[in-house]
C-alpha cells in the first residue's frame, strides 16, 4: 500500500507492506501541478517500488554500511520510469552524475561503503549525494559496459542466490555480473569495481596526442589545486580500472577500451585533424581533459555545428570544462568560450549543465566588481533561448523543463520583457482573484513578483499560503515568498517559520531556509539567524532531521572570505555536539570556503579580462 502523510520527515520510506510518502512525493493533479511535480511523483513511487526487492526482502543488509547497496540500486533502477517516459533518463548526467562529481571532488568526501557507521547521526549521514547518486552512477557505469542483458541476468542471479541472506561478503553485487559477458575489464570484475566502491574520489582522464596515438592518462580530481591528492591514505592508491568511451570527429561511433592500473593506455587510428571526446555518452564517473588544439577542435565544431555532438556530451563538455578550470587544471579562457554555442543550442541538458557550472561564478562574483559584466554577459546567452519561447505551456516534457530555464534565468538577470510578463500575470491573479498562471511558470511568477514587486505582494503570498492545501502549490509559494529584496520582510518570514503555530510545517522548514539561503538579499540575515538560534532549531528538528546538511549547504555555499571562514569555523566549535547529520556537511562547507578564498584570488581578474572583452 502507498500512503501520503501531511508532515514527514523523509521524502518517503520504503517500509514493506506500507510505503509512506510526503504529499509531494504522492500526489499529483494535472491540472495544478507542474512537470517537475510529476516527475519527482514518478521518480520517488518508483525508487520506493524497488526498495521492496532490494532493500527489505531480497536481500538483507546485515548493517548499515551495506545500505548503499539498495539504496545505489533503487536510485538507478528507477529508470524504469523511462520506458513510460523516454526522454526523461537524459537528466541523468546533470541530476545525479554532476552532482556527485561535485561532492566527490572534495577532500571531506567518503567511500560509498561507509565505516563506522554506528550512531542514529551517523547513519542519518549516510542518506548523502554519495549514496544515492554515486551508487546510482557506478550501477549505471557498469549497466553500460556489461550490456543490459548481462546486467539484468546478474541481478537475477545476485536476488536469487541471496535472497533473505545477510551472509554474504562485500563484491558479491559485482561477482553477480561476473560471468555474464559484455564488455568487461579483462581483470577481475569484482576487483576492477572495489577501486569504486571502497575509496572515495574520482579520476580525472587525460588525452593526449603523441607520436603513436593519443595517450590517455589518469590521475585522482580534487577541486582545490592545493590539496594532497594522495590523503587520505587508500589502498587503491586513488587509481581506478576505468571504462573510456570515446568517440572521433571522422568516426562518430562510441568505442570502449579499459584503463588498468600502472598501465598505459594508446588510442590509435585518431586522425591529427580529428577532435576526440573522451566519456561520450557521460556513462564513465570521471572527468575528462584534453590538450589545449583538441579543446579548440571541440569548441570550433560547436560553435559551427553542435548537432554532431549529441545533447548529453555536449552537456558533459561544459561541465567538465567549469570542474577543470575551478581546479586549476584548464584556463577560464577554454571553459568560458564553451558556452558560447548555447546562443544556438536551445536543448535542455546542455542549457541545465551550462547553468549550473555558471552558478559556481554566480556564488563567487556576486558581491565583487564583477557582477555587472557577468550578468550582461548571461544576459547576452539567454537572450535567444528566450526568444525561442512562450509563455504557454506545450511541448515535450524537456521542452517545459527548458521554457522554466529560460524564463527563470532571463528574469533573474533582468530582462524587462520577462519581468513585466511575470508582473503582469501575478497582477492579473491579484485582480480577478484567479489564478491562470501556468503550473509550470509559477514559481518563477511568485518569486519575481515578490522579488520586484514589494511588501503587498509578498503579504497577498503568505495570506495565499495560509489557506492553500496543495502540498505542491504550498512549495511555489514557500520560494516565491523567500525572494524578498527587504531585510524586515526576511525577518519577519523567520519568525513566522518557527512560531509555536506556524504555518510552516515541520517538514517544509529546512527547504524554506534553504531557498532563503539562495537570495543574496536574504542569506546573511538567514544565516545570522540559524547561527544565533541553532540551539533551538536543534531542539525542534533534532538528529533526526535529514536536512541539516542542506541547511548548512546552501547557506554557506557563497562563502569566500577570511571572515566568513572564521563565523565558520566558530560555528562549528561552539555547536560540536548539535550538528546531528549535518557533521560532514560543516566539514565540506569549510575545505569548500578555502578553496572559495582561493579561487577569488587566483582567478576573479582573469574571468572579468574575458567577460569584459565579449560584453
Amino acid at each position: 500500500d502507498q500512503i501520503a502523510v501531511p508532515d514527514f520527515a523523509a521524502g518517503a520510506m520504503e517500509n514493506w507492506g506500507l510505503v509512506i510518502y510526503r504529499e509531494t512525493a504522492l500526489l499529483y493533479n494535472p491540472i495544478i501541478n507542474s512537470a517537475s511535480n510529476q516527475q519527482r511523483v514518478a521518480a520517488v513511487v518508483a525508487h520506493e517500488l524497488a526498495h521492496q526487492v532490494f532493500v527489505w526482502g531480497i536481500p538483507l543488509y546485515d548493517w548499515w554500511n551495506r545500505w548503499w547497496e539498495g539504496g545505489n540500486l533503487s536510485s538507478y533502477l528507477y529508470k524504469g520510469i523511462s520506458t513510460y517516459r523516454t526522454r526523461w533518463q537524459n537528466q541523468f548526467v546533470v541530476s545525479d552524475l554532476q552532482r556527485a562529481l561535485n561532492v566527490d571532488g572534495l577532500v571531506s568526501s567518503r567511500p560509498i561503503v561507509a565505516e563506522n557507521v554506528n550512531t542514529p547521526s551517523d547513519i542519518n549521514a549516510l542518506f548523502d549525494t554519495i549514496s544515492y547518486s554515486k551508487g546510482a552512477c557506478i550501477i549505471r557505469m557498469i549497466n553500460q559496459f556489461a550490456g543490459e542483458a548481462a546486467f539484468k541476468l546478474g541481478l537475477e542471479n545476485y536476488l536469487k542466490e541471496y535472497a533473505y541472506d545477510q551472509s554474504r561478503n562485500p563484491g558479491t553485487e559485482s561477482q553477480a555480473i561476473d560471468t555474464t559477458g559484455g564488455q568487461n575489464p579483462t581483470n577481475s570484475f569484482a576487483t576492477a569495481m572495489q577501486s569504486w566502491t571502497l575509496q572515495m574520489g574520482n579520476p580525472v582522464v587525460t588525452l593526449t596526442r603523441g607520436g603513436s596515438g593519443v595517450v590517455a592518462t589518469q590521475q585522482r580530481f580534487l577541486l582545490d589545486p592545493n590539496a594532497d591528492k594522495s590523503q587520505p591514505p587508500s589502498p587503491f592508491g586513488y587509481i581506478w580500472t576505468v571504462p573510456l568511451w570515446y568517440s572521433t570527429q571522422s568516426d562518430p561511433s562510441v568505442k570502449l577500451t579499459w584503463m588498468y592500473p600502472n598501465q598505459d593506455t594508446t588510442l590509435t587510428g585518431v586522425a591529427s585533424s580529428d577532435y576526440i571526446i573522451g566519456n561520450y555518452g557521460g556513462f564513465g564517473y570521471y572527468l575528462v581533459n584534453y590538450d589545449n588544439d583538441n579543446w579548440m577542435k571541440i569548441i570550433d565544431q560547436l560553435n559551427n555545428d553542435y548537432t554532431k555532438i549529441e545533447a548529453k556530451t555536449r552537456g558533459q563538455l561544459i561541465y567538465d570544462s567549469f570542474s577543470l578550470a575551478r581546479a586549476g587544471e584548464l584556463h577560464y579562457n577554454i571553459s568560458l568560450s564553451l558556452t558560447e554555442f548555447l546562443k544556438s543550442d536551445f536543448y535542455y541538458v546542455p542549457w541545465e549543465s551550462g547553468l549550473d557550472s555558471l552558478g559556481y561564478l554566480d556564488q563567487m562574483l556576486g558581491r565583487s566588481k564583477v557582477y555587472g559584466v557577468y550578468s550582461s554577459y548571461l544576459l547576452s546567452l539567454v537572450e535567444p533561448l528566450y526568444q525561442n519561447v512562450t509563455w504557454v505551456d506545450g511541448g515535450s516534457h524537456l521542452d517545459q523543463y527548458q521554457r522554466v530555464n529560460a524564463i527563470w534565468t532571463a528574469c533573474s538577470y533582468g530582462h524587462l520583457d520577462c519581468i513585466t510578463n511575470a508582473m503582469t500575470q501575478f497582477n492579473q491573479w491579484k485582480t480577478t482573484g484567479n489564478n491562470n498562471i501556468t503550473a509550470n511558470l509559477r514559481t518563477s511568477v511568485y518569486c519575481n513578483a515578490v522579488r520586484y514587486g514589494g511588501s503587498d505582494n509578498w503579504d497577498f503570498l503568505w495570506g495565499k499560503y495560509q489557506v492553500e492545501s496543495n502540498s505542491q502549490e504550498k512549495a511555489k509559494l514557500e520560494y516565491g515568498l523567500s525572494c524578498t529584496r527587504s531585510p524586515w520582510v526576511v525577518r519577519r518570514f523567520l519568525d513566522f517559520i518557527v512560531a509555536n503555530d506556524s504555518a510552516v510545517r515541520k517538514q517544509d522548514a529546512s527547504s524554506v531556509f534553504q531557498d532563503l539561503c539562495y537570495n543574496e538579499y536574504a542569506r546573511d540575515i538567514t544565516w545570522d539567524f540559524l547561527r544565533g538560534n541553532w540551539d533551538f532549531i536543534y531542539g525542534v528538528y533534532g538528529t533526526g532531521f535529514f536536512s541539516f546538511s542542506g541547511i548548512i549547504s546552501s547557506c554557506t555555499s557563497h562563502f569566500s572570505t577570511q571572515f566568513e571562514l572564521q563565523e565558520l569555523e566558530a560555528f562549528k566549535a561552539e555547536n560540536a555536539d548539535q550538528l546531528g547529520s549535518g557533521v560532514s556537511s560543516v566539514d565540506q562547507a569549510l575545505e569548500k570556503t578555502k578553496t572559495n578564498i582561493q579561487w577569488r584570488a587566483d582567478y576573479e581578474d582573469i574571468v572579468f579580462a574575458w567577460l569584459s572583452d565579449r560584453v
